[in-house]
Protein backbone atom coordinates (compact mmCIF):
# COMPACT_ATOMS: atom_id res chain seq x y z
CA UNK A 1 0.00 0.00 0.00
CA UNK A 2 1.38 2.91 -0.84
CA UNK A 3 1.63 6.44 1.65
CA UNK A 4 -1.01 8.17 -0.69
CA UNK A 5 -3.80 5.16 0.00
CA UNK A 6 -5.79 3.85 3.00
CA UNK A 7 -7.92 0.97 3.79
CA UNK A 8 -12.01 1.49 3.42
CA UNK A 9 -12.84 0.90 7.19
CA UNK A 10 -15.88 -0.81 6.14
CA UNK A 11 -14.89 -3.28 3.20
CA UNK A 12 -10.98 -2.91 3.87
CA UNK A 13 -10.34 -2.29 0.06
CA UNK A 14 -7.42 -0.11 -0.91
CA UNK A 15 -8.65 3.12 -1.85
CA UNK A 16 -7.01 6.87 -2.12
CA UNK A 17 -6.15 8.68 0.74
CA UNK A 18 -8.09 11.82 -0.33
CA UNK A 19 -11.25 9.57 -1.14
CA UNK A 20 -13.87 10.65 0.31
CA UNK A 21 -16.12 8.29 -0.75
CA UNK A 22 -15.12 4.72 -1.22
CA UNK A 23 -15.30 2.87 -4.76
CA UNK A 24 -16.30 -0.35 -4.00
CA UNK A 25 -18.78 -0.33 -1.00
CA UNK A 26 -19.79 3.30 -1.14
CA UNK A 27 -18.84 4.32 2.68
CA UNK A 28 -18.58 8.09 3.30
CA UNK A 29 -15.58 9.00 4.85
CA UNK A 30 -17.01 12.29 6.27
CA UNK A 31 -19.83 10.51 8.02
CA UNK A 32 -19.61 10.53 11.68
CA UNK A 33 -21.16 6.99 11.74
CA UNK A 34 -18.10 5.89 9.66
CA UNK A 35 -15.49 7.74 11.60
CA UNK A 36 -16.83 5.70 14.98
CA UNK A 37 -16.55 2.66 12.57
CA UNK A 38 -13.11 3.10 11.90
CA UNK A 39 -12.18 4.58 15.59
CA UNK A 40 -13.91 0.73 16.71
CA UNK A 41 -12.07 -0.92 14.40
CA UNK A 42 -8.76 0.48 15.17
CA UNK A 43 -9.51 -0.37 19.19
CA UNK A 44 -10.12 -3.83 18.13
CA UNK A 45 -7.13 -4.17 16.17
CA UNK A 46 -4.54 -2.35 18.51
CA UNK A 47 -2.76 -5.13 21.00
CA UNK A 48 -4.24 -4.73 24.40
CA UNK A 49 -1.75 -5.91 26.90
CA UNK A 50 -3.36 -7.01 30.78
CA UNK A 51 -2.36 -5.13 33.37
CA UNK A 52 0.43 -6.83 35.81
CA UNK A 53 -1.63 -7.61 39.08
CA UNK A 54 -1.03 -5.83 42.44
CA UNK A 55 1.28 -9.22 43.44
CA UNK A 56 2.37 -9.65 40.47
CA UNK A 57 3.92 -5.62 40.40
CA UNK A 58 5.59 -6.03 43.55
CA UNK A 59 8.70 -7.88 42.67
CA UNK A 60 8.76 -11.07 44.12
CA UNK A 61 11.02 -11.77 47.58
CA UNK A 62 13.13 -14.92 47.69
CA UNK A 63 14.56 -16.70 50.59
CA UNK A 64 17.93 -16.08 51.57
CA UNK A 65 18.95 -19.49 52.72
CA UNK A 66 16.99 -21.65 49.97
CA UNK A 67 16.87 -18.92 47.33
CA UNK A 68 13.04 -19.99 46.60
CA UNK A 69 10.47 -17.32 46.29
CA UNK A 70 8.15 -16.95 49.65
CA UNK A 71 6.30 -14.22 51.19
CA UNK A 72 8.74 -11.14 52.62
CA UNK A 73 6.07 -10.48 55.24
CA UNK A 74 5.65 -13.67 57.15
CA UNK A 75 9.21 -13.28 58.14
CA UNK A 76 9.46 -17.33 58.13
CA UNK A 77 10.33 -19.58 54.54
CA UNK A 78 7.59 -21.30 53.55
CA UNK A 79 10.02 -24.17 51.77
CA UNK A 80 13.04 -24.30 54.58
CA UNK A 81 10.85 -23.00 57.50
CA UNK A 82 13.80 -20.90 58.47
CA UNK A 83 13.60 -17.30 60.16
CA UNK A 84 14.65 -14.91 57.51
CA UNK A 85 13.58 -11.09 59.05
CA UNK A 86 16.28 -8.94 60.07
CA UNK A 87 16.20 -8.75 63.78
CA UNK A 88 14.60 -11.73 64.74
CA UNK A 89 16.10 -13.10 67.38
CA UNK A 90 15.87 -16.75 65.86
CA UNK A 91 17.29 -14.79 62.63
CA UNK A 92 18.84 -17.89 60.72
CA UNK A 93 17.20 -20.88 62.67
CA UNK A 94 14.72 -23.08 61.68
CA UNK A 95 11.43 -22.50 62.85
CA UNK A 96 9.65 -24.77 65.40
CA UNK A 97 5.99 -26.28 65.46
CA UNK A 98 4.38 -24.26 67.61
CA UNK A 99 5.57 -21.46 66.10
CA UNK A 100 4.30 -22.85 62.58
CA UNK A 101 1.12 -23.61 63.83
CA UNK A 102 1.06 -20.00 65.37
CA UNK A 103 1.49 -18.56 62.20
CA UNK A 104 -1.26 -18.68 58.83
CA UNK A 105 0.75 -20.48 56.37
CA UNK A 106 2.50 -22.92 58.75
CA UNK A 107 -0.91 -24.30 59.37
CA UNK A 108 -0.90 -25.14 55.41
CA UNK A 109 2.72 -26.99 56.22
CA UNK A 110 1.34 -28.64 59.32
CA UNK A 111 -1.87 -29.68 57.05
CA UNK A 112 -0.09 -30.84 53.92
CA UNK A 113 2.14 -33.29 56.48
CA UNK A 114 -0.98 -34.68 58.11
CA UNK A 115 -2.55 -35.18 54.89
CA UNK A 116 0.66 -37.17 53.61
CA UNK A 117 0.88 -39.11 56.92
CA UNK A 118 -2.90 -40.38 56.32
CA UNK A 119 -1.97 -41.09 52.96
CA UNK A 120 1.30 -43.60 54.31
CA UNK A 121 -0.93 -44.93 56.99
CA UNK A 122 -3.71 -46.10 54.24
CA UNK A 123 -1.06 -47.43 51.96
CA UNK A 124 -0.08 -49.39 55.04
CA UNK A 125 -2.89 -50.60 56.43
CA UNK A 126 -4.09 -51.76 52.85
CA UNK A 127 -0.84 -53.69 52.50
CA UNK A 128 -0.90 -55.38 56.21
CA UNK A 129 -2.10 -59.15 55.93
CA UNK A 130 -5.81 -59.80 57.39
CA UNK A 131 -5.77 -61.52 60.56
CA UNK A 132 -9.10 -63.54 61.07
CA UNK A 133 -10.88 -62.62 64.27
CA UNK A 134 -12.09 -66.02 66.47
CA UNK A 135 -14.48 -64.80 69.03
CA UNK A 136 -13.77 -66.85 72.51
CA UNK A 137 -15.70 -70.08 73.09
CA UNK A 138 -18.58 -69.85 74.95
CA UNK A 139 -18.09 -71.43 78.30
CA UNK A 140 -18.60 -75.52 79.01
CA UNK A 141 -22.07 -76.26 80.48
CA UNK A 142 -22.90 -79.56 82.42
CA UNK A 143 -25.21 -81.82 81.10
CA UNK A 144 -25.77 -82.88 84.56
CA UNK A 145 -26.32 -79.87 85.78
CA UNK A 146 -28.98 -78.81 83.30
CA UNK A 147 -30.60 -81.84 83.95
CA UNK A 148 -31.01 -81.69 87.08
CA UNK A 149 -31.79 -78.35 87.61
CA UNK A 150 -35.53 -76.91 88.76
CA UNK A 151 -35.80 -73.79 87.06
CA UNK A 152 -38.93 -73.45 84.82
CA UNK A 153 -39.27 -72.55 80.91
CA UNK A 154 -41.72 -70.26 80.87
CA UNK A 155 -42.56 -70.57 77.08
CA UNK A 156 -43.42 -74.69 78.13
CA UNK A 157 -45.55 -73.39 81.15
CA UNK A 158 -47.45 -71.28 78.77
CA UNK A 159 -47.68 -73.90 76.11
CA UNK A 160 -49.15 -76.58 78.31
CA UNK A 161 -51.59 -74.32 79.97
CA UNK A 162 -52.77 -73.35 76.50
CA UNK A 163 -53.07 -77.24 75.17
CA UNK A 164 -55.40 -77.52 78.81
CA UNK A 165 -57.23 -74.57 78.17
CA UNK A 166 -58.48 -75.50 74.43
CA UNK A 167 -58.40 -79.36 75.26
CA UNK A 168 -61.21 -78.24 78.40
CA UNK A 169 -63.32 -75.96 75.25
CA UNK A 170 -65.61 -77.54 72.90
CA UNK A 171 -64.90 -75.01 70.16
CA UNK A 172 -61.46 -73.37 68.72
CA UNK A 173 -59.66 -70.49 71.34
CA UNK A 174 -57.50 -68.11 70.01
CA UNK A 175 -54.88 -66.97 72.25
CA UNK A 176 -53.38 -63.86 72.29
CA UNK A 177 -50.02 -62.48 71.67
CA UNK A 178 -48.68 -61.72 74.77
CA UNK A 179 -49.28 -63.01 78.47
CA UNK A 180 -47.86 -62.42 82.25
CA UNK A 181 -45.87 -65.00 83.86
CA UNK A 182 -46.01 -64.25 87.63
CA UNK A 183 -43.52 -66.57 90.13
CA UNK A 184 -45.68 -67.85 92.91
CA UNK A 185 -43.85 -69.35 95.51
CA UNK A 186 -39.81 -71.22 94.52
CA UNK A 187 -41.45 -73.47 92.65
CA UNK A 188 -44.81 -72.53 91.32
CA UNK A 189 -45.85 -69.94 88.83
CA UNK A 190 -49.02 -68.80 87.53
CA UNK A 191 -49.94 -67.76 83.61
CA UNK A 192 -52.49 -64.87 82.86
CA UNK A 193 -53.68 -65.50 79.24
CA UNK A 194 -56.34 -63.77 77.17
CA UNK A 195 -58.03 -65.58 74.47
CA UNK A 196 -61.50 -65.28 72.21
CA UNK A 197 -63.50 -68.30 71.97
CA UNK A 198 -67.19 -68.86 70.33
CA UNK A 199 -69.98 -69.74 72.37
CA UNK A 200 -73.14 -71.86 71.80
CA UNK A 201 -74.52 -69.30 69.64
CA UNK A 202 -71.55 -68.59 67.36
CA UNK A 203 -70.74 -65.26 68.89
CA UNK A 204 -66.75 -64.46 69.52
CA UNK A 205 -66.10 -63.64 73.24
CA UNK A 206 -62.91 -62.56 75.26
CA UNK A 207 -61.91 -64.85 78.07
CA UNK A 208 -59.00 -65.29 80.63
CA UNK A 209 -57.34 -68.13 82.34
CA UNK A 210 -55.45 -68.21 85.36
CA UNK A 211 -53.10 -71.20 85.09
CA UNK A 212 -51.24 -72.51 88.33
CA UNK A 213 -48.30 -74.86 87.95
CA UNK A 214 -46.22 -76.97 89.88
CA UNK A 215 -42.34 -77.35 88.27
CA UNK A 216 -41.00 -79.81 90.45
CA UNK A 217 -44.30 -82.00 89.87
CA UNK A 218 -45.03 -80.83 86.03
CA UNK A 219 -48.50 -80.62 86.30
CA UNK A 220 -51.30 -77.88 86.70
CA UNK A 221 -52.87 -77.35 90.52
CA UNK A 222 -55.10 -74.87 89.24
CA UNK A 223 -56.90 -73.69 86.12
CA UNK A 224 -59.51 -70.99 86.12
CA UNK A 225 -61.35 -69.41 83.10
CA UNK A 226 -63.06 -65.74 83.30
CA UNK A 227 -65.48 -64.71 80.82
CA UNK A 228 -69.10 -62.48 80.65
CA UNK A 229 -70.52 -65.54 82.32
CA UNK A 230 -68.63 -65.23 85.17
CA UNK A 231 -65.52 -67.33 86.61
CA UNK A 232 -65.37 -71.46 85.39
CA UNK A 233 -62.64 -73.61 87.56
CA UNK A 234 -61.59 -76.33 85.23
CA UNK A 235 -58.92 -77.88 87.70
Amino acid sequence: MNADEKACPDCAETIKEAAKVCRFCGFRMDDMAGRLAEFVRQQQEAPTSPSPSPEEARPQFHCPYCSNPTDEGRGICGHCQHWFKEGHPKEGQQATWSELASDKSGLTIIGGLVVIAGVLGMIFWSDAPEVAYHPPAPPERSIAAESSSTDADETEIVTICDLTVKGALAVEADMDFGWKFVPRSENEYRVVRGFKAQNAFGATLKHTYFCTYDAPAKRITKLEIEGPGGSNRII
